[in-house]
């Protein structure tokens, strides 16, 4: 087997294995002399490089005003495919969770830190209704102009919202909702002795989201018909439970 192959069958494309080659056998080159030496187009020199600089195969040094680039220890590629493998076997449990091989089996999607789990709350699809128990106001301090666009858009789709709050966060969650909701807003309040639930809950169609607001910030999406029933049971049995905020002139 070449070498062309066995860098093939290692993950490189064909452009990425001819200039990679070429960086090894000519040194420290600049784009136009890797164009020339190795009948690349120039505009393609540049996305191959980007790609190859990913798999940390090509480093760049700045040289007066421009650029050269260098191949990296051919045992690079090596460390490039135990990481790849890495990040598999870390990604194995979402991939394994997608796999649907028997009726009703619940999907599951996890989201890490505070940028995956905003997509949580962006997820809308066909829903009538949405039901939060939220202990906290944390993610709506880090993001106001974000939630704000997300609670005009449910009511602009009319949407209802109902909240179960904490009596801490659960004022000020929602003034906010309400003001932007429009109607399609209500909600209930904890008794105080509950103030301590670093996890929050969102209820959609088939959806359970559990959001946990301690570090790292992660959450869990799964989807299963039955399994949001029985949240949604557990909520409407909270929720008749729960206390109406009295302000007066509020409600």
């Amino acid at each position: 087997m070449d070498l062309v192959d066995s860098l093939k069958k290692a993950g490189l494309r064909k452009p990425e294995v001819v200039l990679y080659l070429y960086l090894l056998e000519n040194g420290a080159s600049s784009p136009p002399q890797m164009t020339k030496g190795t009948g690349l187009l120039r505009a393609n020199i540049y996305h191959v490089l980007r790609s190859l600089e990913e798999k940390r195969l090509v480093g760049r040094n700045l040289r007066g005003k421009r650029y050269l680039y260098a191949a990296n220890d051919p045992a690079s590629i090596v460390s490039n495919l135990e990481s790849r493998k890495e990040a598999i076997i870390q990604a194995l449990p979402d991939l394994r969770a997608l796999y649907r091989s028997e009726k009703n089996k619940p999907t599951i999607k996890f989201h890490y830190g505070l940028e995956e789990v905003r997509q949580i709350f962006s997820r809308l699809e066909k829903a009538e209704e949405i039901l939060f128990i939220m202990p906290t106001d944390f993610l709506f301090e880090r993001y106001p102009k974000f939630f704000k666009q997300i609670r005009e858009e449910m009511a602009a789709r009319k949407i209802f919202v109902r909240d179960i709050l904490t009596q801490a966060s659960g004022v000020e969650i929602s003034r906010k909702t309400r003001d932007a909701m429009r109607g399609y807003y209500d909600f209930r309040l904890f008794a105080q002795k509950y103030e301590d639930m670093p996890i929050g809950i969102r209820i959609w169609n088939d959806n359970v989201a559990l959001v946990t607001f301690d570090e790292p910030v992660f959450g869990t999406v799964l989807t299963q018909p039955s399994l949001a029933k029985t949240f949604r049971v557990m909520f409407e049995n909270m929720w008749q439970h729960g206390e109406r905020f009295a302000s007066p002139g509020y409600l």
